[in-house]
Order: C-alpha cells, then sequence, then structure tokens
C-alpha cells in the first residue's frame, strides 16, 4: 500500500513568493491563492509572514530572483562589495570573466581584512547561484553558412580523387599543413557573466590585429616555428628581447603577403634540403599564395576554394586550441 504521507517537497523561488505575496495583496481570498499556486494554507501563511524578508532581498538584490534558499554568504560583507562592483562593471557594458571576480573579490577581501578568504572556484559558483549571475555570449556566428551544397560536392570529389593521389607518395611526417589567422589581441571575451534576465550586448570591437602562421605535418610531431606579421619593425613590448620562440615580420597593415610567404616558404625550403627530405605542403588558395618561388624540395597541393573550414587540417580545431590556450 502506498505511504500518502511520503510527498516529496517542493521549493519556491524567491521569485514565486513574490508572486504570491503580490496575489494575495490584490484581494484574492487566500483559499484561492492557495489553490492557484499548489501549496498548502500553511505554507501560504509562512510566506506572508516572511514577506519582509523576501522584499528585503528583492530590494537589496542580494540574492538572484530564482533562488530557493535565502542563506547569506558565509563572508557576507564580501559577497555584497564583490555584487555591487559587479553591478556596477555590469551597468558599464564591460565584459566580466570568472577570474576577474575572483581577482577582485581576493582584492576586496584584503580591503576588509580578511586574510584567510580564498576565492577558490567553489566560492564563485555559489556567489553566481546566489546572485543568479550566468555566462553568456556576446555574439554567435551563423555555422550552417560555412558550407553549401556546391562546397560539399567539392569535398567529396577532393576526398575520392585527388587528395589520394597528393599523398600517395608521403608518410604522414611529410605531410604538412600551412594556414594564417588573424590574433585580435585586444579582443574582449565573447562570453561575459551577467544576470539570467539581462540582455546581454557588446561594445565595439577591438580591430588591432596580428597574422599567426602555422604549419605542422599530419602526424603532429613536427610544429615549425609560426610566423608572426605585426605593423611594426621594432615594437616597443620587444624592447632588449634578443630571442622569441617564433619568427617576426612586419609591414603596414600585418597581413600576410606574398613577399613574406614566399620568403617563408624558401626557408623552409633550404631547411628541407639541408635534411634531405621532400615534404607535401597544402595550403590555400588566397592572394598571397598565387604566384609561388621555384622549390626543390617542396610540392605545394593547394586546397579546394571554399572548402577550408571543412577540410583544412589546421582549421578543424589546432588554430582554435592555439588561441584558446593564448586567451586563458
Amino acid at each position: 500500500m502506498a505511504n500518502k504521507g511520503n510527498k516529496k517537497r517542493r521549493q519556491f523561488s524567491l521569485e514565486e513568493k513574490m508572486k504570491v505575496v503580490e496575489a494575495v495583496d490584490s484581494g484574492k481570498r487566500k483559499g484561492d491563492v492557495a489553490k492557484e499556486f499548489g501549496i498548502t494554507p500553511s505554507t501560504l501563511s509562512t510566506f506572508l509572514k516572511d514577506r519582509t524578508k523576501f522584499e528585503e532581498k528583492v530590494r537589496e538584490a542580494s540574492v538572484g530572483p530564482q533562488r530557493k534558499r535565502m542563506r547569506n554568504a558565509l563572508y557576507d560583507d564580501i559577497d555584497k562589495a564583490v555584487f555591487a562592483w559587479f553591478q556596477e562593471i555590469h551597468a558599464k557594458n564591460i565584459l566580466v570573466t570568472g577570474s576577474v571576480i575572483r581577482k577582485k573579490a581576493l582584492n576586496l577581501a584584503n580591503m576588509l581584512g580578511y586574510d584567510n578568504f580564498q576565492a577558490s572556484v567553489g566560492w564563485l559558483n555559489r556567489f553566481r547561484d546566489r546572485h543568479g549571475i550566468a555566462l553568456k555570449a556576446v555574439c554567435r556566428e551563423d555555422s550552417d553558412r560555412l558550407m553549401n551544397g556546391l562546397g560539399i560536392d567539392k569535398v567529396n570529389e577532393w576526398h575520392a580523387g585527388e587528395i589520394i593521389k597528393l599523398i600517395a607518395d608521403y608518410s604522414p611526417d611529410d605531410i604538412f599543413n600551412a594556414d594564417e589567422t588573424g590574433v585580435f589581441f585586444q579582443l574582449l571575451p565573447q562570453h561575459t557573466l551577467a544576470a539570467k534576465g539581462d540582455h546581454c550586448r557588446g561594445g565595439k570591437k577591438a580591430k588591432q590585429r596580428l597574422t599567426a602562421l602555422f604549419c605542422c605535418n599530419a602526424s603532429g610531431t613536427e610544429k615549425m616555428r609560426p610566423l608572426i606579421v605585426g605593423r611594426s619593425a621594432n615594437p616597443h613590448c620587444l624592447k632588449n628581447v634578443h630571442s622569441l620562440p617564433c619568427d617576426y615580420r612586419a609591414n603596414q597593415w600585418a597581413w600576410m603577403t606574398q613577399d613574406l610567404f614566399n620568403e617563408w616558404l624558401m626557408q623552409v625550403d633550404a631547411r628541407m634540403k639541408r635534411a634531405e627530405r621532400r615534404i607535401l605542403l597544402l595550403i590555400d588558395n588566397c592572394s598571397a599564395h598565387n604566384m609561388l618561388p621555384r622549390l626543390e624540395r617542396i610540392q605545394v597541393g593547394y586546397l579546394p576554394s571554399n572548402c577550408t573550414a571543412v577540410l583544412q587540417p589546421l582549421n578543424l580545431g589546432i588554430i582554435h586550441t592555439m588561441k584558446v590556450q593564448y586567451r586563458s
């Protein structure tokens, strides 16, 4: 026989409790309000008795409207100070990440004299839950436009024929892919922490950029030194720096040009000649790759136009991983 007393307990958020109180204030009978919201008369009486606490929480915005438990933080004054700062920053449309909030919490804790406070990931998660803060994307890209029907046909044709002929005489160690990407080093994150009900909008995007050329082989055993193209031939940030983990060149637009790419290609060709190797280099057909110099140790293979998003190995996660690591 089923136990009728074993009824699952329901919890109400602050927003739901305020709706119940407002329904009573509107003149409805308490019995009707209890039936409308599916609560017992005793629960309704508890909500009405604690209405002052609910209104205070709403007025101070000390907890998010979806919050079901009214428990305060262990370090309540730090929590309030961080949330006040968060609201001020968000009102100015400044993007905020979790690491920024944690650093700010530590600074405020030191100012308030809390030496034992730790702005851990767990504290950040609880802070977000208390105030209804969620991670939101500032903008999105439509990935459905990356390929169309014609592009898919090209991909299938290339996979079935041309690529098999190109790689037939090479081992994975000798099959390379090179590609350029823009690095917008002053660009703010694409995600920000914001209240769950707030509209998320971004400001103007920083346009200062570098161009980075990456090249690696199919087996993943060889990664060539990146080539970075900037605008300044002698950047202030590189003053007194005598060694870099990359090669650096400069032009007015910080773009990859035909001359820069050919210079890099000749260096790779000379290095392969010294090592007595022959390699296959797969590249796209951008304007900087159109007029190549005479090469002795490199066979160049072109990827089909408008298909690099699904064919170029560096575009299938390698460059993305590098940018994630850089921005972290």
